[in-house]
C-alpha cells in the first residue's frame, strides 16, 4: 500500500505515537527521518524499544530516508513518517518528497518560540518552512492525537 501517514513530531516515537497512533492507523513501519537521530544509536534502541508490536521502527538521516521513500522500498505495507521537525519536513520535500498532508502532531516549546495551541510552539523559521511546503501543494493539519479533530494549521498560525 505504501506511505499511510506523515506526521512531525519532535518526540519522534514515544508513548503516545507507539500505543494510540501507530495502533489506529494500523501501520506496519514507521520511519523517521532526522539528521541527528540517524546518528545516535541510543536513541534509535530506545525508539525501536517504545515500538508498538509488529510494527518496525527504522531511522534514517532524511537524504536517506527520502530516497527510501521515492523508490518505495519499504519494508512495511502501511508505512507512517516522522519528522521531528517543520524543518525536517521541508528538507524532505527539497530532496523530492513532497507529502499531500502533512500532520502537526507535537511542535514543543524551546526559546523563542510562541504557544499557538497545545504542543504547538512556533517562530518565524517555522512559519517560513510552513509557507514554503504549503506553495510546494502540502495541506497541513494540526493533530495532537487521533482523538482530538483535525484542524487546518492556518486557523491557528498566522504565516
Amino acid at each position: 500500500m505504501g506511505i499511510i501517514y506523515n506526521r512531525v513530531d519532535g518526540r519522534m516515537v514515544h508513548g503516545q505515537v507507539a500505543t494510540s497512533l501507530a495502533p489506529a492507523l494500523r501501520a506496519d513501519e514507521i520511519l523517521v527521518l532526522n539528521d541527528e537521530a540517524a546518528q545516535d544509536t541510543n536513541q534509535i534502541m530506545l525508539m525501536q524499544l517504545a515500538s508498538p508490536q509488529g510494527c518496525e521502527i527504522d531511522v534514517f538521516t532524511i537524504e536517506t530516508g527520502t530516497e527510501i521513500i521515492l523508490d518505495q522500498d519499504f519494508n512495511g505495507d502501511r508505512t507512517f513518517i516522522i519528522f521531528k521537525t517543520i524543518q525536517d519536513a521541508l528538507k524532505a520535500a527539497v530532496y523530492g518528497y513532497v507529502p499531500e498532508v502533512l500532520y502537526i502532531g507535537g511542535m514543543y516549546s524551546t526559546e523563542g518560540k510562541e504557544e499557538k495551541a497545545i504542543a504547538l510552539y512556533v517562530d518565524s523559521e517555522d512559519c517560513r518552512a510552513f509557507r514554503q511546503l504549503e506553495d510546494k501543494g502540502v495541506q497541513l493539519i494540526y493533530q495532537v492525537s487521533p482523538l482530538n479533530k483535525e484542524k487546518k494549521l492556518s486557523e491557528l498560525v498566522d504565516y
